[in-house]
């Protein structure tokens, strides 16, 4: 079983520099750890040439997390666009108002 591990935030795994697979029996892997946190580049893991786990540093993590939740949001928001369930803002507004008149005579 061949195992490697690239480097790079390049999309075509192909660019990205390979290691032998003895970096992977190192103890510990304290080195790697520290070129992700301090590169913010992630290491690529490969098994018999085909990626298998990728490492990366917690801000670029965390950061690509929001980037696609930001990127799902839009998504529904467009497929709900399209879908006509949408409401002008001026409806909206005005609904607000009622609930909050309504709640207000409520109380008293």
């Amino acid at each position: 079983m061949e195992y490697g591990i690239k480097f790079g935030r390049e999309v075509a795994y192909e660019s990205a520099r390979r290691h032998s697979a003895g970096i992977l029996s190192e103890k510990p892997h304290a080195h790697l750890l520290q070129q992700v946190n301090e590169t913010y580049r992630p290491i690529i893991i490969t098994q018999n040439g085909t990626v298998r786990a990728v490492l990366q540093d917690p801000e670029s993590y965390e950061s690509m997390k929001n980037a696609f939740l930001v990127l799902t949001l839009m998504a529904q928001g467009e497929a709900d666009i399209r879908a006509e369930r949408h409401s002008d803002q001026n409806e909206v507004l005005e609904r607000i108002r009622a609930r909050i008149e309504s709640r207000r005579t409520q109380a008293t």
